[in-house]
């Protein structure tokens, strides 16, 4: 149940800074950075904080090895 939990999140997470719909981080803020320039921000360091949470946990599971082996399984499928 713990795996699904984070599973949600993280993809919570990345749905929320980018998506093809409209319902997103990067377009919202694009139309409304003159506007609403300090909830832009807060917004977007929220978002910069769970990525910084996931980057962690990640590195602390697989350490700095696994995550450079993984970036290259990546970078090969791309």
């Amino acid at each position: 149940m713990g795996f699904l939990i984070r599973w949600l999140f993280a993809f919570v997470l990345l749905a929320a800074t980018y998506n093809p719909t409209q319902w997103n981080f990067v377009r919202w803020a694009m139309a409304n950075y003159t506007d609403m320039l300090s909830v832009t921000v807060l917004v977007g360091l929220v978002l910069f904080v769970g990525y910084i949470i996931y980057l962690r946990a990640t590195l602390r599971s697989i350490g700095v090895f696994g995550m450079i082996l993984v970036m290259a399984v990546a970078g090969t499928l791309i």
